[in-house]
């Protein structure tokens, strides 16, 4: 299947949702003000958000005069998605370069199972990974994670429940040196009895890692957002953005939502690229995010 398919199949239900109002308001013919008016609307009742659907209809009002066009069309708004998007790219893990990947997200997000996934993956792209099992407060955490790594056959270092997570990095680091590996994947907490002990330990571990990468070495921070969340998704993203500054997204259930708009106050906002979009249960499932695809697969 490629992978234009696989956008259309995993946002049916997005398509059916705002990717059918859209259509509809795009071919209507209402005049501007009309159109404009319950563009917003749509707009924020995908979870895009008051000030960034605001945002947007002011970019894509200047878009539209730019290009000289009187007529806001579907194919115009659908390029003016793509341009919009395309601003905040992806990160491309080089290769035969060590690299650590940080996850960060609440519990419930699918952080553990986008490790998971993302390990048998990137085996499977000759990647020699390592996964760190550094959510010690949650006993299933770590169960989960070693179930994977035995499906995806590579190691995995973790500790009793309730060790230091820092610790736990600490040692992953000096394996994935000892062994030679060119990924580890970290999981980390998503909750802990109150926000400043979370954001404590995250910015410890952070600063781990950043204190043992050499200057060839590459080191992503990635938060795991559940998409059907909405506008929580991105409070979330925010929230972890303050505490731990982040290089991408990953969003789980798009093949879930019927609103999809989170993506673009991700995007635009925040500045975030989107790194992966989880669009069904299989492994295979959890694709590269492309602007051009995104967009066209809304209609």
């Amino acid at each position: 299947m490629s992978l234009q398919e696989k956008y259309r199949l995993g946002l049916e239900k997005t398509r059916a949702g705002l990717g059918s109002r859209l259509t509809y308001l795009f071919r209507s013919r209402k005049s501007e003000k009309e159109l404009y008016a319950e563009l917003e609307e749509i707009l924020i009742a995908a979870d895009a958000g008051v000030s960034t659907t605001k945002l947007m209809i002011n970019a894509f009002r200047e878009y539209t005069q730019n290009k000289k066009i009187n007529d806001a069309t579907e194919e115009l708004f659908i390029s003016f998605l793509e341009e919009l998007l395309s601003r905040a790219a992806p990160p491309q893990l080089p290769q035969d370069i060590f690299k650590v990947i940080l996850f960060l997200g609440v519990n419930g997000s699918g952080k553990t199972t986008t490790i998971g996934k993302l390990a048998k993956t990137f085996s499977r792209e000759n990647e020699r990974v390592i996964i760190a099992a550094a959510d010690t407060f949650r006993a299933a955490a770590a169960e989960q994670l070693a179930e994977w790594a035995g499906r995806a056959n590579v190691p995995l270092v973790r500790q009793q429940q309730g060790a230091d997570p820092g610790a736990v990095v600490f040692d992953a680091l000096a394996s994935a040196r000892a062994r030679s590996a060119s990924l580890l994947l970290v999981d980390t907490a998503g909750r802990f009895h109150n926000r400043e002990t979370l954001v404590r330990e995250l910015q410890k571990i952070d600063k781990i890692i950043k204190g043992k990468s050499g200057a060839e070495d590459r080191y992503y921070r990635m938060i795991v957002l559940d998409a059907t969340a909405g506008t929580n998704a991105f409070a979330q993203a925010k929230s972890f953005h303050e505490a731990v500054p982040l290089d991408a997204v990953i969003l789980t259930k798009m093949d879930s939502s019927a609103k999809g708009g989170v993506v673009l106050p991700l995007v635009i906002e925040l500045g975030l690229p989107i790194f992966r979009l989880g669009v069904g249960e299989g492994i295979d499932d959890l694709i590269p995010f492309e602007a051009a695809a995104y967009a066209r697969a809304l209609f």
